[in-house]
C-alpha cells in the first residue's frame, strides 16, 4: 500500500526543487554527504527528464562509476559531453570530484577541463585554470567565452597584454555582439598605445544596433582620443544621454573634446574662438544627464582661459579666470595641481604690475 506521507513528501520536495534547477544538485550533494548515493542518483535521473545540464550528467556518471556500472557511467559522461558549454559554473566539491573522475576516464574531455578551469579560476587558482582552459581550446575553438576568459586571465593575472589582446580579438571575431569585449579591448589598446586598432574598434562599434549606453559613451571618448573633436562634439551636443549610476565621467569626454578643439583653434590663431570654446567647457548641458558637482575640477580650463584673454590683452578677464582657478583646492600630485600653481604665478606677476587689487 502506498504511504500517503511519502506522496506528500515527494510533492513538497518537487515543488521546492522547481524554484531553481540548481537545488537538484544541492540535494544530490546532501544525499551523498548523508551516505545515500542511491537517493542522490535517483534525484538526478528524475531531474534529467526536464533539465539538460552537463554537471548533472557528470554527477550521474560519477555515481554509476562508483557503483561499478561502467557502461552506464560512460553513457552519462557522453550525455555531458553533448551539452553546450554555456553558463556552466561548478561550485560544489562533489561536482569537482565528478569532473576529475570524468577526466581520469577520458583525458581528452575538453568540456570537463573547461568546467574545472572555471571552478579553479573562481577560487583564485589562476595558473591551473589557465592551463586547463588552454588544453580545452582544441575542442572549444569556436566558443568565444573561453577565448574571453583566457584574454582576461592573461591581462589581469599574468600581466601579459599582448597575449590578452590575441585572445580577446579572437573572442570578438567569434561573437561581435558581446559588447563587453569592445570595452576590454579598448582598455588594452589605449594602454598599449594602439591608436590604429582603436580606430578599427570604433568602426566596428558603429555597426552595433542597439549599442549599450556605456559603449556608446566609450565610442565618443575614443573619437576624442583620436583627435576627432568636432565629430564627437556634434554627437555629444545634439543627442540625449542616459546618466550611468555613480558615473559622471562622460562630462569629461565633453570637456576633453572642447579642450582639444580649443587647442586646435589656438594653434591656428583663432584666439576669440578658443575663448568661446573654453567657456563652453565650463557648462553642464542638460542632455548629458550630469549636473554640476559641488567640488569642481576646472582649474585647467580657467588657467587656459586666462591665457587666452592674456593674448588678447584683456588682462582683467584673464585675472578673473586665474582667480577662479586659484579658488579650487588640489593637493600636490593631483593632475590639476600644476594649473593651480601656474594660475597663482600669473596672479603674482600681475599683482607686481598693479593689475590685481
Amino acid at each position: 500500500m502506498d504511504d500517503p506521507n511519502e506522496h506528500e513528501y515527494d510533492a513538497t520536495r518537487n515543488r521546492l526543487l522547481s524554484d531553481d534547477s540548481q537545488y537538484v544538485l544541492d540535494l544530490a550533494c546532501f544525499y551523498l554527504d548523508s551516505g545515500l548515493p542511491m537517493d542522490a542518483l535517483s534525484i538526478l535521473e528524475q531531474a534529467a527528464g526536464d533539465w539538460d545540464y552537463p554537471m548533472l550528467s557528470y554527477f550521474a556518471s560519477y555515481l554509476y562509476h562508483t557503483f561499478g556500472e561502467r557502461e552506464k557511467a560512460a553513457f552519462w559522461r557522453g550525455k555531458a559531453q553533448e551539452h553546450g558549454p554555456d553558463m556552466v559554473f561548478p561550485s560544489r566539491l562533489w561536482e569537482i570530484i565528478a569532473l576529475n573522475q570524468a577526466l581520469e576516464q577520458d583525458p581528452q574531455d575538453e568540456k570537463a577541463k573547461y568546467y574545472l578551469g572555471n571552478f579553479l579560476y573562481a577560487h583564485q587558482r589562476f595558473a591551473e585554470a589557465i592551463q586547463l582552459w588552454e588544453q580545452a581550446l582544441a575542442g572549444l575553438a569556436a566558443f568565444d567565452v573561453i577565448h574571453r576568459n583566457l584574454g582576461l586571465a592573461y591581462w589581469q593575472q599574468q600581466d601579459d597584454p599582448v597575449q590578452a589582446i590575441t585572445f580577446l580579438e579572437k573572442a570578438l571575431t567569434l561573437n561581435p555582439n558581446n559588447q563587453d569585449l569592445y570595452l576590454h579591448l579598448d582598455d588594452l589598446y589605449r594602454q598599449q598605445g594602439f591608436q590604429d586598432k582603436r580606430a578599427g574598434l570604433l568602426e566596428a562599434m558603429a555597426a552595433l544596433d542597439p549599442i549599450r549606453e556605456d559603449l556608446r559613451k566609450r565610442s565618443l571618448a575614443i573619437m576624442v582620443d583620436l583627435g576627432r573633436y568636432d565629430s564627437a562634439l556634434e554627437i555629444i551636443t545634439s543627442e540625449e544621454f542616459v546618466p550611468l549610476e555613480m558615473d559622471q565621467s562622460f562630462h569629461w569626454t565633453y570637456v576633453n573634446a572642447l579642450m582639444g578643439r580649443a587647442e586646435s583653434q589656438l594653434n591656428t590663431g583663432q584666439i576669440p574662438e578658443a575663448i568661446t570654446t573654453y567657456h563652453q567647457a565650463l557648462e553642464f548641458p542638460g542632455n548629458q544627464g550630469v549636473g554640476k558637482p559641488t567640488t569642481l575640477g576646472n582649474a585647467e580650463i580657467y588657467y587656459r582661459l586666462g591665457c587666452g584673454y592674456e593674448k588678447l590683452g584683456k588682462f582683467s578677464q584673464a585675472i578673473d579666470a586665474w582667480q577662479e582657478a586659484a579658488k579650487e583646492h588640489h593637493t600636490y600630485g593631483d593632475q590639476l595641481f600644476p594649473y593651480l600653481q601656474m594660475s597663482l604665478d600669473k596672479l603674482g606677476r600681475y599683482s607686481e604690475l598693479g593689475f590685481v587689487g
